[in-house]
């Protein structure tokens, strides 16, 4: 008896042992593992830019506009987390002949607070960290110097005539920014009152601002995001064309800087189905322009809602895509940009392309089919069960001033000597757009 309980123990012993050496066995493996750097499991630092083949540098800087979120600002958080000491980065907009800073001009308005009617500049953005932009607005050329950035917006065609001073600093940043398309930047017929417009040919830039993502900086009109349910109940029919009483509206008020024939093109469907035209380029009005009861009452009356931009570039979809369509329930007639862009920033089946129509009056046709088919024409908001539409409200509210915090990965590129100034016409935004303006709607093919 003794003797079987001896053989017990020690059996139960050699277990113990040999699950002791496996354990010891299995954290040496842990740690070799771990301690090799080849399975070292560290995330990359992000880029502050990324390239993308021989094009240019694509953007990973956003906007802090409408719903966008921190996680958007690839390596912003990273750079401005390493900036110890107290940092102020000195920023001015370049202004000729004060059109940034009188009372009726769109760009760049109000990005500071006005104090007795008149624009408290400069003004300081606190950028995260210890880091501050002071943004400031003037023409005058000598104070450019010691700024670490400049910014040339070029929708105004605020651009510096060509005598520049003498010695500029090579390492101040140099920006053009812009939310019109390079075709109206550069078409002849663009013209400012009482300005003379200097030429862009040989002006040069270390980056670029605009809606175009292969910008360094990129601020779009508006964006799609999925997975956020603009309405959560299911509606029927009859409530998505509930106070609906016309068919098809255009509010326009360029009615002859375009590259393609869009107003002969309007006039033509016109002549099929019923448009109202409001704007310059109608005979209908709505005044005061810019209430509610012109751009949102007004609208929601309407089925279709002609967003017809005034150029046929790549990514140019403006806010009256967002605005006066997608937010306020009515299904946008798009044309500007390629249908692989609508496609790509749009919501799904939200949207009707001029360019899959053979004809004006196949265009028209359909229309008149969704028109007499609600069952049909209800199916262009079912994306809103599955996301939602946010606007930047680039030009028609005030200028986020969080937006120049930007510059800072620019500026900070500049100084390292890795964005020389270039040629602002050969830059890749100014590739964008189509090269053969048509003005006969007969002869005019949409891409």
């Amino acid at each position: 008896m003794a003797r079987l309980l001896r053989i017990q123990l020690l059996t139960v012993l050699a277990v113990a042992m040999i699950g002791v050496d496996i354990v010891i066995r299995l954290r040496a493996m842990e740690k070799t593992v771990i301690s090799s750097p080849s399975y070292r499991r560290t995330p990359p630092k992000p880029p502050l830019l990324v390239s993308k083949g021989n094009t240019r540098p694509r953007s990973s800087i956003f906007t802090r506009a409408a719903n966008d979120t921190v996680g958007k600002f690839d390596g912003m958080g990273n750079l401005v987390s390493k900036i110890r000491d107290p940092c102020n980065y000195k920023v001015q907009i370049y202004d000729r002949k004060g059109i940034l800073l009188k009372e009726r001009s769109d760009t760049f308005r109000n990005i500071a607070p006005r104090k007795k009617g008149r624009r408290n500049i400069p003004v300081s953005v606190q950028c995260g960290g210890n880091s501050t932009v002071t943004v400031t607005i003037g023409d005058e050329k000598r104070k450019f110097k010691g700024m670490d950035a400049v910014l040339f917006h070029l929708c105004l065609r605020l651009v510096p005539p060509r005598s520049l001073p003498v010695g500029m600093n090579p390492k101040q940043a140099w920006v053009f920014c812009s939310w019109e398309t390079p075709y109206i930047s550069t078409a002849p017929q663009f013209r400012i009152k009482e300005i003379d417009v200097p030429s862009l040919s040989g002006f040069t830039a270390n980056a670029a601002w605009t809606y175009h993502r292969t910008s360094e900086i990129t601020t779009q009109f508006g964006f799609y995001e999925h997975g956020k349910p603009m309405v959560n109940k299911t509606r029927t029919v009859d409530e998505w064309v509930q106070g609906k009483t016309d068919l098809v509206l255009w509010m326009g008020s360029n009615c002859g800087i375009t590259s393609w024939p869009r107003l002969k093109f309007v006039e033509k469907l016109q002549s099929y189905i019923p448009v109202d035209m409001y704007g310059r380029c109608g005979n209908l009005t709505c005044e005061p322009r810019s209430s509610p009861k012109c751009n949102e009452e007004l609208v929601r009356k309407y089925k279709f809602y002609l967003a017809l931009e005034n150029s046929e570039c790549e990514e140019y979809i403006t806010e009256k895509m967002w605005d006066r369509t997608l937010l306020l329930g009515v299904v946008p007639i798009v044309y500007g940009a390629s249908r692989k862009d609508y496609e790509e920033f749009l919501p799904p089946n939200s949207f009707i392309y001029v360019g899959d129509y053979n004809t004006v009056k196949e265009l028209a046709d359909y229309l008149k089919l969704l028109d007499s088919r609600p069952d049909l024409y209800a199916k262009y908001f079912e994306w809103k069960y599955k996301g939602r539409v946010s606007t930047t409200k680039v030009f028609y509210s005030p200028f986020d001033p969080s937006r120049f915090c930007h510059l800072i990965p620019i500026i900070e590129k500049v100084r390292r000597g890795e964005l020389p100034r270039e040629p602002v016409l050969s830059s890749h935004f100014f590739q964008t757009c189509r090269e053969k303006p048509n003005s006969v709607v007969d002869g005019w093919n949409p891409w």
